[in-house]
């Protein structure tokens, strides 16, 4: 989870209502297209389905934190629907495309808004078993962010609902509180009957009052141009 010291452009808001929770067993059923991405057996991110195939999450998710060289794509695992060791599936991705603009370890906001990545999955995941969510704008209904962190890695985790603070260079920053873990979990649009995913979480900001606030991505006005990466990008032999 990437965090930015002060985020000036941000006004003073009141604090949002919402809540963040576990999700019970009948609550996470219709979210277990939201996974972990596992990540060299010692870290994680959080990514979505966005069809049976491919997942998305942020872009920085796949670099190493140090040295800030790309992991290898056999070092990744999603596990779909994970909850208290049952799992709706588990796959390794064969292909990834990291947003054209992105660039590890930029300054500022600079890397923010186009820390997006897919990752294509060695094989389709049944609908029946973990559907995919559609990708969409948000609309004038409450956003919320669905994720694993730490502290709780083992039950995926609903935030909000979560407010908008300022939307900057693709950039909609929410005041819903983050940490460690929710990096490239979907910021969800629940307000049509069915979730679609609006944004993608990729790092930690300040607004002027010193309360933290959660820096996402639009996915939307971005998913054209990463599919069309998702294509170019060489595919690994498949599991």
């Amino acid at each position: 989870m990437l965090r930015l010291a002060v985020l000036l452009c941000l006004l003073a808001v009141p604090a949002a209502a919402g809540e963040r929770r576990l999700l019970d067993a009948e609550e996470a059923a219709p979210f277990r297209g939201i996974g972990r991405l596992n990540i060299a057996g010692n870290r994680f991110c959080t990514a979505t389905l966005i069809s049976p195939q491919v997942i998305v999450t942020a872009a920085h998710c796949l670099y190493h934190p140090r040295s800030g060289a790309r992991v290898p794509l056999g070092e990744f695992r999603f596990v779909a629907g994970l909850r208290r060791g049952e799992v709706a599936a588990v796959r390794r991705p064969v292909r990834a495309a990291v947003h054209p603009d992105f660039v590890f370890g930029a300054p500022d906001f600079e890397g923010i808004g186009a820390d997006l990545a897919l990752l294509e999955l060695g094989r389709p995941v049944p609908a029946e078993d973990a559907a995919p969510f559609a990708v969409g704008a948000a609309g004038d209904g409450a956003l919320s962010i669905v994720s694993y962190r730490r502290g709780r890695a083992q039950v995926a985790s609903l935030e909000g609902p979560c407010g908008p603070v300022a939307v900057f260079d693709g950039i909609l920053a929410l005041d819903c509180a983050i940490t460690y873990g929710v990096s490239g979990a979907p910021v969800l649009a629940l307000d049509d009957g069915r979730p679609r995913v609006v944004a993608v979480v990729s790092a930690i900001g300040r607004a002027l009052d010193e309360r933290d606030v959660a820096l996402t991505v639009l996915l939307a006005p971005q998913i054209d141009r990463l599919r069309a990466a998702l294509v170019e990008a060489p595919r690994e032999r498949p599991e």
